[in-house]
């Protein structure tokens, strides 16, 4: 009849299921000398890489220093959120309708706030167009612009519902360039590109400093 062979020294005390527990006894004791023994041997059995692996996996699970990455710094109750129709105080007409849809779609690819009507809202974000700037930033022999910068510049601010003052204000401008064409179509079509590069810029930083700011 065989019979189990001798445990070796410290198996039965130091199994897989007890690894963890001793090196967090030790360590604190400054037994810099045991542990390391203690994992020189554990690592020969393989046990020892599988317990720790394990400890740190709880110790991260179990939030210790960790963050979701759907965190945000806003208040629960406004993250139903309303976006408002954005009003456009410039000449230029159209741009009301195209920063309103790239916030709501950029909002949307975020995905940390839920988007919601008006009544069902816990918080309001309402944006005003204050400024549209086309300025020549390089030019020709002939002192004619060549390459434009474009800017628009919103005001925005975040409101809990049913409250006056709001908890995020700011005033964000979004920016693109483009250079002028052969013809004025052209050149104009370059205009509308940039413009729509500047709305997905200007709709990028409002999602940060909205949910992001702490």
């Amino acid at each position: 009849m065989s019979t189990r062979p001798n445990a070796t020294a410290g198996e039965g005390l130091l199994g897989p299921g007890r690894c963890t527990w001793l090196l967090i006894a030790l360590a604190p004791l400054g037994g810099v000398l045991a542990v390391n023994r203690f994992l020189r041997s554990g690592l020969e059995r393989g046990w020892v890489a599988r317990g720790l692996g394990l400890a740190l996996w709880s110790l991260a699970g179990a939030g210790c220093g960790y963050a979701p990455i759907t965190a945000t710094s806003i208040p629960v109750e406004t993250q139903r959120l309303y976006v408002a129709p954005v009003k456009n105080d410039t000449f230029r007409p159209g741009l009301e309708g195209q920063v309103t849809a790239a916030m709501l779609r950029q909002f949307r690819q975020d995905g940390r706030v839920q988007l919601v009507s008006g009544e069902a809202a816990g918080g309001v974000l309402a944006a005003r167009i204050t400024a549209y700037e086309n300025i020549p930033i390089t030019f020709t022999a002939f002192d004619v612009g060549s390459r434009y910068r474009v800017r628009v510049w919103l005001s925005v601010q975040l409101t809990p519902r049913g409250q006056e003052k709001p908890i995020r204000e700011d005033r964000v401008a979004g920016e693109a360039y483009y250079n002028t064409g052969a013809s004025v179509v052209l050149t104009r079509t370059a205009e509308e590109d940039a413009i729509q590069r500047a709305v997905r810029d200007l709709a990028s930083q409002v999602v940060a400093r909205m949910l992001d700011t702490p």
